[in-house]
């Protein structure tokens, strides 16, 4: 059980309502807070007692001079104070404007230098000798100096006017000679024509009070607006009293499944209201509140009691852990295979309090969760009556498969004599494969270089793809030095292996097995190189007969014309020979105008890289003429050649 104190019970009639209504859910005063969460539904302690004009109690609206006076009810008018409002009469003309906003909302007093408004105590009288605190707004319109106000006391109301046909009765007012009052407390007002100040004093009572009067002093008159008049303090008569017994108790029973339900004890008030985080819970307005279907949050209740004293109860606070009490069983299947979502999570709800509701933290609202993947899963289950669980669980990803492949490649370029072995890193999990090349078999052979993919799957269905490449070794071939014979010398020729793995063996026709052979004489010779993985590569190479220069310039012919016309016939000047190495290098072609002048220019060039003139001189195509060329070359045997000669370009 527990037992809840509700703090000190309050007199409704102290509380300033402005116009909130504190049980129906909605905020009637537009300040943004409802029901027992807005200040004009608190309870003040009634041992200091308040005393409150805020002039918003009116039912029409003012229309020019003596305002609304008849309709203010606790306190009067001394003179001809002006009621002023927003939804008539805000003064101007003969009565400054009212600056806006005002501080109560709508409705405030103006009074001028021999005017006020006097309260009738009752029985709620200050005590001789108990402090007091007097409050109230006011923005003043003075001359030259500033407004002065003083809060005087009587002995009692007896003599006060009682209604507002008899407004004028100048005896009651501070600069009379028959003024019967006494000054309880003084304020300054600062003479600001457009803002409103809060002004305040506490006092003690030199004597019991039965009536207070607000006004100005002789010397410190001036035209005042006047808003939110507030007089507090410990004060007396039965109106005031204290010694009722309104203390209870908050008895909270039951559980989640049953229901829980709240209780004041002992049950002495003649209304109640309960409230869920300080709103009016409809139609709870009894001694007792059964809290069904359960929602969490701090509940509290408001008592009136047949003295007008009232009361709010600490708050109640309802937990997560007063409602999460459900059991749950969750059975789960994993995913049959790595990687899909084929896994299940199935509920079973402890509960009789049926219909039940699922939120799964993958939205599913539903009790069963199919095709799911690896994962954490969690739901919150809740029942009819608001009772809850949260659980969890987790769907993990059942054996991978996995294998490696195991490759080696062929020994020789183009050869097929590579391999590709499976090894299972999971012995105990039978496989079947099917290789991309139609192959059932766990390891291959015979195999040239590529790209081989394997399937392997298990006996749940499962299939993973597993890939590796045979890497083609580079190819092997020779890379040669020859030099062909002259007439004084024998010709060379030397092999330099390329690829392949040393050491390295030479298989000449001639029977040499060296890689260099020299003093050779014309003819054509063939060798055979294997390396160390006994692959093997050929290679022919021809000698020529030594050539003297004259014989080497008849097998090279120089065209006496050319056309760079763009038909892709004879559109350069070039020369040609043979055989392909009869020239190793190209010294000089220059081209020269009949002039003399220099066009064209190629210098130091192999037979292979070199340009020949295309008819261009300075960007442009030369003019049909007659030109003459220059050109050296260094032949096969080292000798170089001078031709030199005419040649004609024709478009």
């Amino acid at each position: 059980m527990k037992f809840i104190h509700i703090f000190i019970l309050l007199s409704i009639t102290n509380i300033a309502i402005a116009q909130e209504i504190c049980d129906n859910g909605i905020d009637d005063d537009g300040d943004g807070a409802i029901d027992i969460l807005d200040s004009d539904c608190l309870c003040t302690p009634p041992s200091v007692g308040v005393i409150m004009e805020d002039f918003e109690s009116f039912s029409d609206c003012p229309e020019g001079f003596g305002g609304y006076l008849d309709l203010i009810t606790e306190w009067k008018p001394a003179g001809t104070p002006q009621g002023a409002n927003t939804c008539g009469f805000l003064g101007g003309a003969i009565f400054p404007a009212v600056p806006l906003p005002i501080p109560s909302g709508e409705g405030c007093i103006g009074m001028g230098g021999d005017e006020g408004i006097i309260r009738c105590l009752s029985d709620c009288s200050l005590v001789a000798g108990e402090s007091y605190t007097f409050s109230f707004d006011a923005v003043s319109f003075t001359v030259s100096t500033d407004a002065e106000y003083v809060l005087f006391g009587r002995s009692s109301c007896s003599g006060i006017p009682s209604g507002p046909a008899e407004y004028e009765y100048d005896w009651l007012l501070n600069c009379s000679p028959n003024f019967q009052w006494t000054a309880l407390a003084s304020f300054t007002g600062s003479s600001n024509l457009d803002q409103w100040e809060s002004l305040s004093s506490t006092f003690t009572a030199n004597a019991n009070y039965g009536a207070v009067l607000l006004a100005f002093s002789c010397d410190g008159q001036a035209y005042s607006y006047v808003d939110n008049v507030e007089l507090s303090g410990d004060f007396a008569g039965d109106e005031c009293d204290n010694s009722a017994n309104t203390d209870f108790l908050v008895d909270q029973s039951g559980d989640c499944v049953s229901g829980i339900t709240l209780t004041v004890d002992p049950d002495t008030a003649i209304q109640y209201q309960w409230y869920l985080e300080g709103i009016a819970i409809p139609g709870a307005v009894g001694s007792s509140l059964t809290i069904d279907p359960i929602e969490i949050g701090e509940y509290q209740v408001r008592a009136i009691y047949a003295n007008s004293l009232c009361g709010i109860s600490e708050a109640v606070t309802i937990e997560n852990s007063d409602i999460e009490v459900l059991e749950l069983e969750l059975i789960t299947t994993d995913p049959n295979c790595a990687g899909e979502s084929s896994g299940s999570i199935q509920t079973i709800v402890d509960s009789q309090n049926s219909p039940f509701e699922f939120e799964w933290n993958t939205g599913s609202i539903d009790s069963e969760i199919t095709n799911l993947s690896v994962g954490d899963y969690s739901v919150t289950v809740t029942d009819a009556n608001g009772c809850f669980g949260s659980f969890s669980s987790s769907l993990f990803e059942p054996d991978e498969i996995l294998i490696e492949l195991l490759n080696t490649s062929p020994l020789c370029f183009n050869e097929t004599t590579g391999s590709i072995e499976v090894i299972l890193n999971n012995p105990n999990d039978p496989l079947d494969f099917i290789w991309n090349n139609g192959s059932e078999e766990s390891s291959l052979s015979n195999l040239g270089s590529g790209s081989y993919s394997v399937t392997a799957t298990n006996t749940n269905g499962c299939s993973e793809i597993f890939s590796t490449t045979i890497a083609q070794p580079d190819p092997f071939f020779l890379n040669e030095f020859v030099l062909q014979p002259t007439l004084s010398e024998g010709g060379i020729i030397e092999v330099f292996p390329n690829g392949g793995t040393s050491p390295y063996e030479f298989d000449w026709d001639n029977g040499s097995i060296e890689s260099l052979l020299s003093d050779l004489e014309s003819g054509i010779f063939s060798v055979t190189a294997t390396d160390a993985n006994d692959c093997s590569t050929i290679a022919d190479f021809e000698l020529f007969e030594p050539l003297d220069e004259g014989d080497i310039r008849e097998k090279i012919y120089i065209p006496n014309a050319f056309s760079p016309n763009g038909d892709g016939a004879n559109d350069k000047f070039e020369f040609f020979y043979f055989p392909e190495d009869l020239i190793s290098s190209v010294k000089q072609i220059r081209i020269f105008d009949r002039w003399g002048g220099l066009i064209y220019e190629e210098l130091d060039k192999e037979p292979g890289n070199t340009q020949f003139w295309n008819g261009m001189k300075n960007g442009q195509l030369a003019n049909a003429g007659v030109y003459v060329y220059l050109i050296t070359i260094q032949s096969y045997n080292g000798k170089q050649l001078v031709f030199s000669g005419d040649v004609t370009l024709t478009l």
